[in-house]
């Protein structure tokens, strides 16, 4: 493209909505304005005449297409990120460009070069769009405003129809430079014959690319004479008064971010002002002219921040071993699991804490060399109770809880010894393991003052943990069938019975074989004499 922007191809966008200034002259908004490449549209070739619409953003570029290397127009629809070519109905459409007119069903007005029935080399004509937006249809001169010379670059205010004011630029005799603004009001019979807009705007350099605003009050072009940053800058009058009398304002050069030292043309705003799109080959840029994007930069008052949250204090239940007749602490392994699922939460020596949830149930166990195995179930209370009585630690809630260990007699005297033998990993008691539980109750019914020791042992397949824990069980089922027997024929112990879990920890047999594993799944009942 040359600095002179002869060029054919141009889109340009009309919307009806009345506006006030889209773009502050003359001062520098790089805090207001964040610009951006349009990336999906840009190539390494020449990319312009952005024109953004409902359908996406149409622009002209010279990238190649097949062995070719014309301007063309094409369509970026929204939400892709490959451009469509623009056709029309007798095929492509070749140096050629697009202004669409708003609320009138489609029409556009744009620039084709190099027709058979041209009046110059480049005419501005008329048409119709597809509905899908990718097809130019029914195109025709608009012969009113074409002259020999070239005429590119139109922009309209209004909707098309009388009182609408066409500009657009134009290398016709009669100018003050190479091109300028001429301009051509919409009649009930046609287009008037095109007037230069004057030594005010025209200078005499290169007038190009205008675009007008729907209320026809602003014009924003790019010029090369007038005074601004770099080769082509983009400039904006205003216009008072209406028609052929009106007038136009000394053109003001916009400020950073739009203008550069570079070349910035085809300036293009929408009706709500916050958004407008330019063309520029500024230093950044995939190839020769890039499109870009400037949005308005909207200053948010932040609210102010929130109270801070009071951080609500963790509840953790503390578990702690102690013997039983002396109340001291003991060092013993400590295991809590959810009495939901069996999942361990949590373990440790001595002292155990885990999170507390309110109406939960936990099963605990702890195991001490010289203290029989500890097993037990705590159920949690609700929120109130809990609150009510946990004791603040810096940031926690604690509720304490003993788990008692007693100490096992080394002077206790067995009456008489039974063992019940269990299946893998089941607590269930056999059928033909009842007689001898039988046999212990009648036992316990001819010494009612001693005491009953029930311990549980399991073989040494499975965790410690779980063990314990399975020991347990099979000595509370042996516990229950023998007290249940003792009640219906109306004995009553004098002394609680005793139940003990030694897990693995106490095999008679070898674990390494079946056998011995089945001989160390067992209960043993002891009737001891009480000191």
């Amino acid at each position: 493209m040359s600095r002179h922007y002869a060029i054919g191809i141009v889109l340009g966008a009309l919307f009806l909505a009345s506006c006030t200034s889209i773009y502050e002259a003359g001062t520098d908004l790089d805090g207001k304005w964040a610009v951006a490449p349009v990336t999906h549209a840009n190539s390494d070739a020449d990319d312009l005449a952005p024109l953004p619409s409902a359908k996406g953003l149409y622009f002209t570029s010279n990238r190649a297409v097949g062995d070719e290397e014309l301007d063309r127009m094409f369509l970026l629809p929204k939400g892709e990120t490959a451009p469509l070519l623009l056709r029309t109905t007798s095929g492509e459409i070749k140096n050629g460009a697009l202004l669409l007119l708003p609320g009138s069903g489609g029409e556009v007005m744009f620039t084709e070069c190099y027709r058979d029935d041209a009046v110059g080399d480049c005419d501005i004509v008329e048409g119709r769009l597809s509905g899908a937006g990718t097809e130019v249809m029914d195109v025709h001169l608009v012969k009113e405003v074409n002259n020999v010379e070239w005429d590119h670059h139109p922009t309209m205010s209004g909707d098309g129809g009388p009182g609408s004011m066409l500009i657009f630029a134009s290398e016709r005799y009669g100018g003050n430079g190479g091109s300028d603004l001429w301009m051509s009001l919409r009649t009930e019979k046609g287009w008037s014959a095109p007037v230069n807009l004057g030594s005010t705007l025209n200078s005499s350099g290169n007038e190009i690319t205008p675009w007008i605003t729907p209320a026809g009050d602003e014009l924003y072009f790019a010029s090369d004479a007038l005074p601004g940053r770099g080769g082509f800058d983009i400039y904006r009058s205003r216009r008072s008064g209406k028609g052929t009398t009106s007038k136009w304002s000394e053109p003001e050069a916009l400020g950073a971010p739009v203008n550069t030292e570079s070349d910035e043309v085809f300036f293009h705003g929408p009706a709500d002002g916050d958004t407008l799109y330019f063309a520029s080959n500024r230093e950044g840029g995939k190839g020769g002219f890039d499109i870009y994007r400037a949005a308005r930069m909207r200053i948010v008052t932040p609210p102010p921040p929130p109270p801070p949250v009071k951080k609500e204090k963790q509840i953790v239940l503390r578990l702690r071993a102690v013997n039983a007749y002396t109340m001291e602490p003991i060092d013993a392994v400590i295991n809590v699991a959810s009495g939901d699922n069996e999942t361990e939460i949590g373990e440790g020596y001595g002292v155990v804490e885990v999170p507390l949830r309110f109406n939960k149930l936990y099963n605990i166990s702890a195991t001490k060399a010289g203290f029989q195995n500890a097993v037990e179930e705590y159920q949690s209370n609700g929120e109130t109770y809990i609150k009510g009585r946990a004791k603040p630690e810096g940031d926690k809630l604690v509720l304490e809880h003993s788990v008692i260990m007693l100490p096992i007699a080394e002077d206790e005297r067995k009456i008489y010894a039974f063992t019940v033998e269990f299946d893998f990993n089941l607590s269930n008691i056999r059928p033909e393991e009842e007689r001898k539980l039988d046999s212990a109750a009648i036992l316990l019914e001819q010494f009612p003052q001693s005491t009953v020791v029930i311990s549980g042992h399991t073989d040494s397949v499975g965790t410690v943990s779980y063990n314990v824990k399975l020991g347990y069980r099979r000595a509370k089922q042996v516990s229950k069938y023998v007290l249940d027997w003792l009640r219906t024929h109306g004995v009553k112990l004098l002394n609680e019975a005793e139940i003990r879990t030694y897990g693995e920890s106490e095999p008679v047999a070898p674990n390494r074989t079946d056998e011995g594993r089945q001989r160390n799944r067992r209960v043993e009942i002891a009737i001891v004499r009480n000191r």
